[in-house]
């Protein structure tokens, strides 16, 4: 879990088992064959961003109520996992696009999406 969010884990409204660790997404290990992430199509495409340049690919579990991007939902998270374990989804890559703004010639901003 990133480590912002990990920091918030007194409060009530995110209760977080002992054995989740932060992890710093400035920092991550380039070992790991796996994300998950655990939400809506938001936090989908946010995982996606912080492990895009790793290769690395991202199972989508979807807490919401729609969640287009997500092939499991909330009730499907142990049969996504073992899907995982088991070698058993396929890896879709994904393009990404670099955005630049620029005004009156200089760049004034950048997003990688």
């Amino acid at each position: 879990m990133p480590t912002h969010v990990h920091e918030q884990r007194d409060n009530p409204w995110l209760e977080l088992p002992d054995e989740v660790v932060p992890v710093d997404l400035e920092a991550l290990p380039a070992d790991f064959d796996l994300a998950v992430a655990l939400g809506g199509d938001g936090t989908l495409l946010r995982a996606s961003r912080w492990v895009a340049d790793l290769d690395v690919p991202v199972l989508g579990i979807n807490l919401g109520d729609l969640g287009f991007l997500s092939a499991y939902g909330r009730e499907q998270i142990v049969e996504a996992l073992a899907d995982a374990l088991a070698g058993r989804l396929s890896w879709e890559p994904r393009q990404r696009m670099q955005v630049e703004v620029l005004r009156r010639g200089e760049r004034f901003g950048s997003e990688s999406a």
